[in-house]
C-alpha cells in the first residue's frame, strides 16, 4: 500500500479499448495513471465474455462537462491500480425512475430497454426499432429520465436496414431484408406457406 486510502475515485480520461484499460486522474489529489485495467463484469476468456468501453467526452484535463463523464472506483490489486467498477453521475441522462427498468444504451446513441411489464424495445437513433410489448408504439424516452436529460442526437440521420437470415450448416435458406426505402424483399430455399383464418388482402398502385 502507498499509504493513501483505497479504493479511491477516479476520472476516466481516454480508454483503449484494444486493452480493455483506461488512462485516470484520481479526484482526491493530482495524480494519475495509464493502461489501469478494468473488471469485468461477466466471465471472459481469450474468446469469450464482453468488451467495450465509452471514450468521455473532452479528453485529459477537460474538466467536467456533463456530456459523458466517467467516474471509476479504483483499487489496488498486488499493487498495481485495477478499475473495479463505475458509478453513475449525480445527474444523467441513465436514471429512471421507475422501478424495474433495465436500459443499455451504446456511444451510438443505440439503446435497448425493457419495463417491469416485459414490454422490450430495440432502438436504432434513426427511428428503426424493434418492439415485443402490450402496444406496438415506439416508446420514446425523451426527457423521461429522472432528470429530464434524455435525448437522442447521434446517426439519426442514417438508413440502416433490416435483415433477418436463417442458415442451415452454413448454407443461407432464407433472408428478409427491409431496405430505408421500404422495400421488402424475401429470398427463401423452401417452401413458402400463408395461412389466414381471416381475409387477406394485397394491395399495389399497379
Amino acid at each position: 500500500m502507498d499509504g493513501r486510502s483505497w479504493p479511491r475515485l477516479a476520472r476516466v480520461t481516454a480508454v483503449h479499448p484494444e486493452a480493455h484499460t483506461v488512462d485516470i486522474e484520481y479526484l482526491s489529489d493530482p495524480g494519475t495513471a495509464t493502461h489501469v485495467p478494468v473488471l469485468v463484469g461477466v466471465p471472459v476468456s481469450t474468446n469469450t465474455g464482453l468488451s467495450g468501453l465509452p471514450v468521455p467526452a473532452g479528453g485529459p484535463g477537460s474538466g467536467y462537462t456533463g456530456v459523458r463523464d466517467i467516474t471509476a472506483v479504483v483499487d489496488l490489486v498486488d499493487g498495481v491500480p485495477v478499475v473495479v467498477g463505475f458509478l453513475h453521475q449525480r445527474v444523467s441522462q441513465m436514471l429512471f425512475k421507475d422501478k424495474e427498468r433495465m436500459v443499455y444504451r451504446h456511444a451510438s446513441d443505440f439503446y435497448m430497454t425493457v419495463d417491469k411489464d416485459g414490454n422490450l424495445e430495440v432502438f436504432h437513433p434513426s427511428g428503426t426499432y424493434l418492439r415485443i410489448g402490450e402496444s406496438p408504439g415506439h416508446e420514446d424516452l425523451t426527457g423521461k429520465d429522472f432528470d429530464g436529460r434524455w435525448k437522442i442526437e447521434k446517426n439519426i440521420d442514417k438508413a440502416p436496414y433490416v435483415r433477418l437470415r436463417v442458415a442451415n450448416a452454413g448454407m443461407v435458406k432464407t433472408t428478409l431484408t427491409i431496405a430505408p426505402t421500404g422495400d421488402v424483399t424475401l429470398d427463401t430455399h423452401g417452401k413458402l406457406t400463408v395461412t389466414a383464418d381471416g381475409d387477406t388482402h394485397v394491395t399495389t398502385p399497379r
